[in-house]
């Protein structure tokens, strides 16, 4: 599998706040990624209709071939997760949504340049204040894990909305790409980009040391 020869050639990442744990997950551990896989079922096939069901409760797609999977875990249980696709394979904006870009290419390529997708929190998790915890433990990881491997631009697609939250939440700025498009449900969304490198400027030195040492 082409995902083995990437994971060979960066450095994992994993730190532990309470009773929860980040991690960058091995291809070898599959007890880790079948829960993956069936959490991203709950979110995006049950709650958010975003892909279509299978009868084995199980989300994955081709991608997942050659990306790295990370989980939020509490003791057995995983309460978070999200996907990490690595250059130079494919991303789903040069396939699955490459029509969103009117025919430009990505403004960055290469080592420095990964795509952010499959990222989401346990539907079930009904307290905001831990929601929000895990959320927070999720992105201070996969911004760590960048800082490690020497990752500068994350790429994604989602929703105006959850773009509109990176940006009051973690005061980064959030750079859209292309045109915005609407489900049959009215949800408006969109590619984009993150330049970590800005994020940290706009973040100010106090905001950011914060978000550093957030859960540490």
């Amino acid at each position: 599998m082409a995902m083995l020869k990437a994971i060979d050639v960066i450095k994992p990442v994993r730190f532990q706040y309470g009773d929860i744990v980040f991690e960058s997950v091995e291809p070898s551990e599959k007890e880790k990624i079948d829960k993956i896989h069936k959490l991203r079922h709950e979110v995006f096939v049950k709650k958010l209709a975003w892909v279509p069901s299978t009868p084995e409760e199980y989300e994955r797609d081709s991608y997942d071939e050659y990306s790295l999977l990370f989980g939020v875990f509490k003791g057995e249980d995983i309460v978070g997760t999200a996907r990490f696709t690595l250059h130079p394979w494919p991303f789903m904006l040069d396939k699955d949504f490459a029509d969103m870009l009117n025919g430009h290419p990505l403004p960055y390529r290469g080592q420095a340049a990964v795509e952010l997708s499959r990222l989401g929190i346990l539907p079930s998790m009904e307290d905001k204040k831990k929601s929000r915890r895990v959320a927070m433990l999720l992105y201070r990881g996969l911004y760590e894990w960048s800082l490690r491997n020497a990752v500068r631009y994350w790429y994604l697609v989602s929703t105006e909305r959850y773009i509109s939250s990176l940006r009051r939440r973690l005061r980064i700025p959030v750079t859209q790409l292309g045109k915005t498009l609407e489900t049959d449900d009215g949800e408006r969304y969109h590619a984009a980009m993150i330049d970590l490198k800005e994020a940290r400027r706009s973040m100010g030195l106090i905001r950011y040391i914060a978000f550093r040492w957030f859960l540490r």
